[in-house]
């Protein structure tokens, strides 16, 4: 049986690289059909082959979905980690997306700089989501008075400020100026 499922696999590869993705989307499921069940490894790699046709034609659930079998079979397994870390990026998912380019930078010693970059990408841009959310959520808050006092206090060269004013005037410029004293 596993001879069957590795020249389906074989030919859905043929087929993945003349870019006829959906025929070997088709010869990858039959494979993964004829793939004996204790051949976890094999059958990771069958799943994952597949996403990638699905990545081609930019499906990035069905991408995230076969990078998660592949994953529940070999969960070592980095090209299935850096394929649903992009699918979950062009879908969205960013903190999918970190934690599977970070898994994989750990898989690989941090020693792939293509990865790094990645993370490096996701976990900028996740900032910025933050960071949108945070202000978009934030209340304003009006400055202590410590600071409201420091701030008038630089002014204090203000020719406004060294006018004197009658205290029976009662006109507006007459109560601005007591406000500030």
């Amino acid at each position: 049986a596993i001879d069957r499922a590795m020249k389906l696999k074989g030919a859905g590869n043929r087929a993945f690289h003349a870019g006829e993705y959906d025929k070997a989307i088709g010869l990858y499921n039959e494979a993964i059909e004829a793939c004996p069940p204790d051949r976890p490894i094999d059958l990771a790699t069958f799943y994952q082959n597949r996403s990638a046709c699905y990545e081609k034609r930019e499906m990035w659930e069905q991408v995230k979905e076969d990078c998660t079998f592949a994953l529940k079979l070999n969960e070592k397994y980095v090209k299935a980690f850096l394929r649903r870390s992009r699918a979950a990026e062009k879908s969205g998912d960013l903190v999918l997306a970190l934690e599977d380019v970070t898994s994989a930078c750990i898989l690989e010693r941090f020693q792939v700089q293509s990865s790094l970059v990645n993370a490096d990408r996701i976990l900028k841009a996740l900032g910025r989501q933050h960071a949108r959310e945070a202000l978009a959520k934030r209340r304003p808050v009006m400055p202590s008075k410590h600071f409201i006092k420091t701030y008038f206090s630089a002014f204090s060269e203000d020719p406004i400020a060294k006018i004197n004013v009658d205290e029976k005037a009662t006109n507006g410029f007459a109560k601005a100026k007591r406000a500030l004293d």
